[in-house]
């Protein structure tokens, strides 16, 4: 009869265990997906600015590299 029981817990166990590594992967999943959305939103709102900056007259120009750094 106690291996009976002992069979039952450890297979509780395992169910529950089984169980929290689902909700787990779930979990990871989801923030996945949210990291992502997140930096779409990051990017989107990044290229707003550069063509806000752009259209404003205001546009980054890149710095010339002098030939002294060489010397």
């Amino acid at each position: 009869m106690g291996e009976q029981y002992s069979n039952h817990n450890q297979e509780q166990r395992e169910s529950k265990r089984e169980l929290d590594f689902n909700k787990l992967q779930r979990l990871k999943e989801n923030l996945m997906k949210l990291e992502k959305s997140a930096i779409d939103e990051v990017d989107e709102a990044t290229q707003s600015m550069r063509g806000s900056i752009q259209a404003m007259g205001f546009g980054i120009t890149p710095v010339p590299q002098s030939d002294d750094d060489e010397q």
